[in-house]
């Protein structure tokens, strides 16, 4: 299967797919690629000096989802709002950042809820669906997330009073996955280390699901037939990284503990080699059935109101 990137599609650069920011139009895949961005505070708050708005941050963004859920899913008010975010609210890093240099939180959290809001809204409406792209559509789409527990401890731990064979999840923040299992793998973090602290998910997208699910592939241009691990890390594509929207509702068709993943080094030829370390970690197995606009629609209402109290 090919899997062309978003820079490559006609689709990305008809006007209607453009977002706006600080009056100014951008191309809708340049967007989504600020994602894969790994800045550190100093060259973030840089860029925001030298653009005139905030760009995409995924640590700051997944870190907000993940930790203050009831925030984004509860309707405040202004006062309870306000009270609410007059705390620890941002990745440490961040926060001392942000002190140090004097930032203005309320000023950086409405960027970050804008941003928030522009993402929803394109992986949901601006992009191409898997129908119009993929050149096998019969085929499955098998993604994989590896997690770093103690990143994402409050979302996972919110997960499993729900989560056996047979239910359906609600995805609570945007998820970058990868088409590549070993990559995910690679991923997996807890400490101490647990197997059930140890999560790999693999969400299986079937052919006929292909006209609801919407081509948001991160990545370089990508041939499954072609490019093995081995290639991909050699060209700096090892990721191939799928962005999975919020409300995506997912079928959990089994649950299993790997023991028998021994580790892998990936040799590399003019950088380090890529060092997959034996692991003992538990697999979630799920099936994409569609999204849950109702929650879509009612967690970018609340941000659309934070927004308008941080004016």
């Amino acid at each position: 299967m090919k899997f062309p990137s978003l820079l490559h599609i006609d689709t990305t650069y008809q006007k209607h797919n453009k977002i706006t920011r600080n009056r100014k139009k951008d191309i809708i895949a340049d967007f989504l690629y600020e994602w894969k961005s790994e800045d550190d505070p100093d060259d973030y708050f840089e860029m925001r000096e030298s653009k005139g708005y905030y760009t995409l941050n995924y640590q700051v963004i997944t870190h907000l989802l993940s930790n203050h859920h009831a925030l984004f899913n509860t309707s405040y008010k202004r006062k309870d709002f306000m009270k609410y975010i007059d705390g620890y609210l941002f990745p440490e890093e961040t926060f001392d950042y942000m002190m140090e240099k004097n930032i203005n939180a309320n000023n950086f959290l409405r960027g970050q809820l804008q941003n928030m809001k522009i993402l929803c809204e394109s992986l949901g409406n601006k992009l191409p669906l898997c129908k119009d792209v993929i050149e096998q559509p019969t085929r499955q789409l098998v993604l994989y997330r590896g997690f770093n527990y103690n990143r994402y401890k409050s979302l996972l731990e919110r997960i499993p009073f729900a989560l056996a064979v047979g239910s359906i999840i609600t995805t609570e923040t945007f998820l970058s996955t990868s088409l590549q299992e070993l990559t995910a793998i690679n991923y997996i973090y807890s400490n101490p280390q647990k197997p059930e602290h140890n999560i790999l998910w693999k969400i299986i997208v079937d052919g006929d699901a292909y006209d609801k699910f919407n081509y948001s592939f991160l990545s370089k241009t990508f041939h499954s037939c072609d490019d093995d691990i081995h290639t991909l890390y050699a060209n700096d594509n090892i990721c191939c990284e799928f962005l999975l929207n919020i409300g995506a509702k997912l079928e959990c068709i089994a649950i299993d503990v790997i023991s028998d993943f021994e580790g892998i080094t990936i040799k590399g030829e003019y950088k380090r080699d890529y060092i997959i370390s034996k692991k003992i970690y538990t697999q979630y197995t799920f099936r994409f059935v569609g999204y849950d606009w109702e929650y879509m629609r009612n967690i970018t209402t609340n941000w659309t109101k934070y927004i308008n109290y941080l004016k």
